[in-house]
């Protein structure tokens, strides 16, 4: 069953609109950010991606070297569901079976499957835009923190932007 209620605010949109506040969370246990290596059996097309979005999971430090084998599924789900796409996209939605009739492709229903996965892979690693609004984050262990200063400067912007 999905969640229930309103999907949340993300953080940055309420700091855009002003609504932010100091949040409070518990604290939860979290690895070291170290960037995993990409692992050996991904597709070429998707240790290109993984080069390419390591990066930015890096800079987040929400990324850490026991994510490395999700973060390798959810990319080989990503290029699986590319690979059935450029098929269908070459061979049309529909084919032929064994007696003539007409019938929808196969790799329909793997980009399907293929999809769903990468999907559910994204909402685990906050990668969509839902899925980053409801990220809970937590209390940094000191009071000031980064989020402070994220929102005071969120603020002076807004204030300059209004002179």
């Amino acid at each position: 069953m999905g969640r229930r209620g309103p999907i949340r605010q993300s953080i940055g949109l309420k700091v855009l609109n002003g609504t932010a506040h100091k949040i409070k969370g518990q604290a939860s246990p979290q690895p070291p950010p170290i960037a995993p290596k990409c692992p050996a059996w991904l597709p070429a097309a998707a240790k290109r991606k993984w080069r390419e979005l390591v990066p930015e999971l890096e800079q987040t430090g929400c990324f850490a070297r026991i994510d490395g084998e999700a973060f390798g599924m959810l990319l080989l789900h990503w290029h699986l569901a590319v690979e059935a796409q450029k098929i269908l996209g070459a061979e049309g939605l529909m084919t032929v079976d064994e007696r003539g009739l007409p019938r929808k492709h196969p790799a329909g229903q793997v980009l399907k499957e293929h999809s769903t996965a990468f999907k559910g892979y994204l909402t685990e690693f906050g990668l969509s835009p839902a899925a980053r609004a409801r990220l809970t984050l937590t209390a940094a262990s000191d009071e000031g923190g980064e989020m402070e200063d994220l929102l005071s400067r969120a603020k002076a912007r807004r204030r300059h932007s209004e002179d």
